[in-house]
């Protein structure tokens, strides 16, 4: 694990390094690691079985290796026969009901990867495809992932690209952020924009899913500006429209053929598609 100031570089023009090599060295008052293992990440995949009779690969150790036993409550227990032979028939490998490693503490670990694993819960949002680390101050790594509500459907806004939505989007807002815990997989859902009538619809279906903004621990509160195809402001005026007081005079001002095309009356209407926007910039990384 690496952390470095974004905005600071050695003589030789290297970062200056605040957290380095394996097991962390903690160059830094500011910081402590308790936690520096990664079970879900951005590029782990694959289900993994831990707490098993045999220890895990922890980091190298000069000729030899270190290894650790998993201590925390991520995945869910395949100590029962039953259990066995259900994760058996979900990876299509019947080893798992003899192998003589897995005992009663066992876990099996799923959706390890954090932008799916958000996607197998909430799919109903668009996840940002690029989560950033945030070290918690009781010495956790926490991935912080931002999720947007999206529509085609908003009225008079032009439609926009938007990264992994295939058909774009003329509305989007930042609503949640999302934290997902590195060693245990606990994954946290607050609302940071209360106002959006998606999110409330949401809310209203699934009222645990989500959290305030304020239940969100004040050491992982949101730093960083918003990367991607999501930096981007969708205002576009609406020049191809007029309208007066009366909406039964309400005229499209764009013609098809020669003629004024009437469109439907609506009691709002909203000169831009969205106005997406982030928190400050962080002056620190984790990587």
């Amino acid at each position: 694990m690496v952390v470095s100031e974004v905005n600071k570089i050695t003589s030789d023009g290297l970062p200056v390094l605040l957290i380095e090599n394996a097991p962390p060295e903690i160059k830094s008052p500011g910081f402590q690691l308790t936690r520096p293992e990664i079970y879900y990440g951005e590029s782990t995949q694959d289900p993994v079985f831990v707490h098993t009779a045999r220890e895990e690969f922890d980091y190298p150790s000069g000729d030899d290796n270190k290894y650790s036993t998993y201590q925390g409550s991520g995945g869910f227990p395949v100590g029962s026969p039953l259990l066995k032979a259900a994760a058996a028939i979900s990876l299509g490998e019947p080893n798992i009901l003899f192998t003589g490693y897995l005992t009663g503490q066992s876990r099996m670990m799923i959706y390890r990867n954090v932008t799916g694993r958000l996607q197998h819960l909430a799919g109903f949002l668009h996840w940002d495809a690029d989560p950033y680390m945030v070290i918690a101050d009781d010495g956790r790594l926490v991935w912080m992932v931002d999720g947007y509500t999206t529509s085609l459907a908003h009225p008079y806004s032009a439609t926009i690209p938007v990264a992994g939505v295939d058909e774009g989007a003329n509305y989007i807002r930042n609503a949640v952020k999302a934290t997902v815990d590195a060693y245990t997989g606990k994954i946290s859902l607050y609302i940071f924009d209360p106002s959006d009538p998606l999110i409330q619809s949401y809310q209203r279906l699934f009222p645990k899913l989500f959290q305030p903004a304020s239940a969100m621990p004040a050491d992982l509160a949101p730093a960083r500006a918003l990367s991607g195809g999501f930096v981007q402001r969708a205002g576009r005026g609406l020049s191809n429209f007029s309208h007066a007081r009366r909406a039964s005079v309400l005229q499209q001002g764009r013609r098809l053929g020669d003629r004024a095309q009437p469109v439907r009356p609506v009691r709002t209407t909203r000169a831009h598609a969205a106005d997406v926007c982030g928190g400050d910039a962080a002056g620190r990384k984790a990587a």
